[in-house]
């Protein structure tokens, strides 16, 4: 075993034998730590106290210090107790104490953690589908010494090799290794670790694990991380109850690569020179996309029931839309100076108007949106402007997630029917998000039957490699993409677009509003 295929907390736990280091538990007692089934970090305290009664709040408590046998002392974080049970012995006048408490985090610090040299995160729900293109070769050599009394008899030599595939990053300019273990019994994903070479922050770290799980699609479960010095000895280290397993969802649903990770153009690999670039590429837009929020949002979505995720995934396309307006793209109808006369001159019509004047101030609520383009409309001009291929069916189907998100009622539901519409409004997402963050020219479509890799801008699939995407996308780009328009100005919009019109089963709707199932943008 090495650092990068065990974690900590099960070693810390080995043994499972700790004190509170507190003079006011003095009384005697012990402590047992484990994680539930859900991976939270659960705490069992047994205690005998002479009180006749405990006073013990069962609220959050900030911090509590324990130490183990070896004197090793350890900081409990946030520790909810939510199960106190007591026994009173009136005969001895002492009562047995029985607690259950959740722990958000425990931590161990030394004076030299913040000079680590390395950072190995501990994960889970790494998704085993692909294969990864580096490979580190490990060697094992033992020796195995026969003794009896002084006399030695014989020594073997035991030696050992194997190969484990892992992705080698350059991001930001640091080394990040991200590593994983075996599969679990039927299951496709695995725990493993991300190593970073240097002491990149906390900020930083989130980022980059956020951006890794929305390629690699899956949401990445943190679980511990460990600081270490240049030789390998542990300076700090914190285990975490995760927050972001969605009540164990997040280890259920299926693998989402939201685009080819490979110049092969295939499902089957993630190249890691190609995800460096990738997750570079989107660090650099990463506040633009407003992505500690988007990827929440996104997670959740893809974690919902299949009935609800239509209005989830909505909920991140809007949340998505309005981040880009924040940084200065604008679905206002009029301009500024237009809109600010003709509220003005409305207001003074409103103050006239032989109503309450709580119905006048109702109205002149209106205008906090008034200049606002409605939802389908703001999304068809937001494509437009980022040159992005929007069709007929697309915007039906955003439309529809409108209306059942606000009450729709259900009309001819059918599974299958349900599942096209929400790749379709996970489709809008994925086009988005990536022409955004890294400009990236096509983008996996779940809606067809067959997964495959289609163009989502207004180009021929075959016109793609004059864009030279694999050195740089961004490059140049705008250049390079009028060129190509110049090129194929006389084509029509064809490939996906035609075959998406051509659904005869989504079309014999006419993807009516109501046919969509109610669902919730929160």
């Amino acid at each position: 075993m090495s650092i990068l295929d065990e974690n900590n907390f099960d070693k810390f736990v080995t043994e499972n034998t700790f004190t509170i280091n507190d003079e006011k538990y003095k009384d005697e007692h012990s402590i047992k730590i484990r994680r539930d089934k859900e991976l939270n970090i659960i705490l069992n305290q047994e205690a005998v106290t002479q009180y006749k009664r405990s006073k013990m709040n069962p609220n959050i408590i900030d911090t509590i210090p324990i130490i183990d046998k070896s004197k090793t002392n350890y900081i409990l974080k946030n520790i909810y107790f939510y199960s106190i049970n007591q026994l009173l012995n009136s005969k001895f006048c002492t009562s047995k104490i029985n607690t259950e408490a959740f722990i958000e985090s425990i931590e161990l610090h030394s004076q030299t953690y913040k000079n680590s040299e390395y950072i190995v995160e501990f994960i889970d729900n790494i998704p085993t589908n692909h294969l990864w293109s580096d490979i580190v070769d490990i060697e094992i050599k033992k020796q195995t010494n026969i003794e009896i009394g002084n006399i030695k008899i014989e020594q073997i030599p035991e030696n050992s090799s194997s190969m484990i595939r892992y992705l080698n990053l350059k991001i930001d300019n640091l080394e990040v290794y991200l590593s994983r273990n075996k599969e679990k019994n039927g299951k496709e994903y695995a725990n493993g670790t991300i190593l970073y070479k240097g002491n990149p922050s906390k900020e930083l770290r989130d980022k980059i694990r956020n951006i890794l799980s929305f390629f690699i699609g899956r949401i990445l479960i943190l679980l511990e991380e460990t600081f270490y010095d240049n030789n390998w000895n542990i300076v700090s280290f914190k285990a975490f109850s995760p927050h972001n397993t969605m009540s164990n969802r997040a280890f259920k649903i299926n693998t989402i690569l939201p685009l080819p990770l490979n110049n092969k153009l295939n499902n089957k690999e993630i190249d890691s020179k190609v995800l460096s670039n990738y997750i570079n590429l989107f660090l650099n837009n990463y506040d633009l996309c407003d992505f500690n929020h988007i990827s929440w949002l996104y997670w959740h979505a893809q974690c919902s029931a299949l009935h609800t995720k239509c209005g989830e995934l909505g909920a991140t396309i809007e949340a998505l839309q309005k981040a880009y307006i924040d940084k200065g793209w604008s679905n206002a109808i009029l301009d500024k100076s237009d809109f600010k006369k003709f509220k003005k001159d409305s207001i003074s019509i409103i103050d006239k108007l032989s109503i309450s004047e709580e119905n006048k101030e109702i109205l002149k609520d209106k205008f906090h949106n008034f200049n606002q383009l409605p939802q389908k409309i703001t999304l068809r001009k937001l494509f437009e402007d980022l040159d992005i291929s929007l069709v007929d069916l697309e915007l039906k189907a955003w439309q529809g997630r409108n209306d059942s998100a606000h009450g729709g009622k259900m009309k001819d539901y059918s599974i299958e029917k349900l599942q096209k519409q929400t790749n379709l409004i996970q489709g809008i997402f994925h086009k988005l998000i990536l022409t955004i963050s890294i400009n990236a020219y096509e983008y996996y479509d779940y809606y067809s039957d067959v997964r495959g890799k289609r163009n989502h801008r207004k180009l021929e699939v075959k016109e793609i490699t004059e864009l030279n995407l694999s050195s740089n996308p961004r490059e140049n780009w705008e250049e390079n993409i009028k060129e190509v328009l110049e090129k194929n100005k006389d084509k029509k919009d064809e490939g996906v677009i035609s075959e998406l019109l051509d659904d005869s089963d989504l079309e014999d709707s006419d993807l009516d509003t109501s046919s969509f199932p109610l669902s919730q943008t929160k």
